[in-house]
């Protein structure tokens, strides 16, 4: 992706729309942009990730990533964007940070009109009146919540950010105790389990919950009926 941006980077124009396609399961891998970058799919759902949180790009909206941000996007499903880089000139009163924007339909309009034009668009003309009206509809975007911070503890970092590479991975607690997470295991926390629900006294299998004694009973996770009776 960085290769192919790079005419966009360097254009001498305040916007360049690149539109781009990707097909599931893409990572653009992580990279950063001289221009502010607003990242926009028209269509598929996006994951963007930075250092200080991950955003959810669903339809009709776009992520704001400032200059220099290292990032990576994960594609979900097949994705078409429409990316405008808008120099640090023209930034002017634009968000400083990352920020999920809502597209509004005259935004949405504006950006494949403008990728249309030649990259060095007359700016006394049509191209110029698109790019001025791009910069109108990002300061004007109204901003959503639409973040997942991501956690500063090492270890549970880590777990975030190999469900984030795998959803579905089914690694329990032990697993992850396994891999480098020191005190995950299930021996490890079901004693902060216990100590949360109240426990009464030791070998009472007795627990307090919000509207009275709770009844839990001890399990060996590690036997084969353990998983299926439990889920039952």
């Amino acid at each position: 992706m960085r290769g192919e941006s790079d005419a966009y980077q360097t254009v001498p124009r305040a916007v360049a729309v690149m539109p781009k396609s990707y097909d599931g399961g893409v990572s653009t891998g992580w990279h950063s942009h001289p221009r502010a970058q607003l990242l926009y799919a028209t269509s598929g759902l996006t994951l963007v990730t930075a250092e200080d949180g991950t955003w959810i790009l669903p339809a009709r909206h776009a992520l704001w990533i400032p200059p220099g941000l290292f990032h990576e996007v994960r594609m979900h499903g097949q994705v078409t964007m429409c990316s405008a880089y808008v120099t640090p000139e023209a930034v002017g009163v634009l968000p400083t940070g990352c920020r999920v924007l809502e597209v509004t339909p005259l935004l949405a309009a504006a950006l494949p009109a403008l990728a249309a034009e030649p990259m060095l668009y007359e700016e006394d003309g049509r191209g110029g009146h698109l790019a001025a009206l791009v910069l109108d509809e990002i300061a004007r975007a109204p901003e959503t919540s639409l973040t997942l911070p991501l956690p500063r503890d090492p270890r549970l970092r880590r777990v975030c950010e190999a469900l984030l590479q795998n959803p579905g991975s089914p690694v329990d607690l032990d697993g992850w105790a396994q891999r480098g997470n020191r005190g995950w295991g299930y021996a490890d926390v079901l004693p902060y389990f216990k100590r949360m629900e109240r426990r009464i006294g030791p070998g009472d299998a007795t627990y307090r919950g919000q509207d009275g004694p709770l009844a839990v009973t001890d399990i060996d996770w590690r036997r084969p009926t353990a998983t299926p009776s439990s889920k039952a």
